[in-house]
């Protein structure tokens, strides 16, 4: 823990995210895959890493009460585990009414400062993390501004290149993470969120800390070299696919927060450039076998 553990900040693709209770005497637990994204120079985050494209800093301050109810806004999106709604100061508003105790994460409009309400001292000892069912719709909405996203996908890198290996749910993508990561040229960014950014001109690919196992996972970025989708109906082998079909399946897959009308058009054009700047295959592999040497081919 860093600072304390009553406040930290984490940095997640070029995001810094910092969490700071200092108000409430509460303090949190970390998760562990999140300590490997922790920022240790507390004191001097903001000057160290603004020199670095595309880093931002959002500081949300904890407090200790009841969660709002907002009347004057819109919603923009409500299923029956979160809502999404932004009031007349284009605050976005992230309610989780069935949280244990109901939370929420207001975010002003240049999505720099933000608060996180629920009354967290009545119902947990102390130790807790309260973004933990919340963190990747935020980081989706925050992305999202600049036409980035988080993809269903496992990633990689390999001799200090990145790949992609994109599919739904049990299509493989953590099983081929972990054997291909078993190499000594090899370091898992993710085995199922992987954060695509454009920065400097290229595409890059970071790791997440949304996962299990904290080997499955790592604070890196790399530029990214080709994306794969894993496709167990086709002959074993590597096939080269078409830009449009590419660009249909990340649509499929990806965490693209389609409530957000403003930024989908950006987001759909930032795909369409990725699908002329790197290219697009298909993989399947046998169980058992060592695919490594048609990825780095193809």
């Amino acid at each position: 823990m860093i600072a304390g553990d009553n406040s930290f900040i984490l940095q997640i693709g070029r995001l810094n995210l910092q969490l700071d209770a200092k108000s409430t005497g509460l303090r949190f637990c970390i998760p562990a895959c999140h300590k490997k994204f922790l920022i240790s120079d507390f004191d001097n985050v903001k000057s160290e890493h603004t020199n670095s494209l595309g880093t931002e800093h959002l500081c949300l301050h904890l407090e200790d009460k009841p969660i709002t109810e907002m009347w004057d806004g819109r919603t923009l999106f409500e299923n029956i585990n979160w809502r999404l709604q932004e009031d007349k100061m284009r605050r976005l508003i992230f309610t989780l009414p069935r949280e244990t105790p109901p939370a929420q994460v207001i975010i002003d409009s240049s999505f720099m400062e933000g608060e996180v309400l629920g009354e967290f001292t009545l119902s947990d000892t102390g130790n807790f993390y309260p973004l933990r069912n919340l963190e990747i719709i935020l980081f989706s909405n925050w992305l999202a501004r600049s036409a980035d996203v988080i993809l269903h996908a496992s990633g990689l890198v390999i001799n200090d290149l990145g790949f992609l290996f994109v599919g739904s749910s049990g299509a493989g993508k953590s099983t081929l993470a972990a054997k291909l990561g078993s190499a000594p040229s090899a370091t898992v960014l993710g085995e199922d969120q992987i954060i695509l950014r454009y920065l400097e001109g290229q595409f890059w690919i970071f790791g997440t800390p949304w996962h299990e196992t904290e080997a499955m996972c790592s604070s890196k970025g790399t530029i990214l070299k080709k994306v794969f989708f894993l496709d167990r109906d086709q002959v074993p082998g590597v096939k080269s696919i078409k830009p449009i079909e590419g660009v249909t399946r990340l649509l499929q897959t990806a965490f693209i927060p389609y409530y957000r009308i403003d930024l989908f058009p950006g987001i759909l054009d930032r795909l369409a450039l990725l699908s002329e700047s790197v290219p697009f295959y298909t993989l399947s592999y046998q169980l058992g076998l060592d695919p490594l040497s048609q990825i780095l081919s193809a």
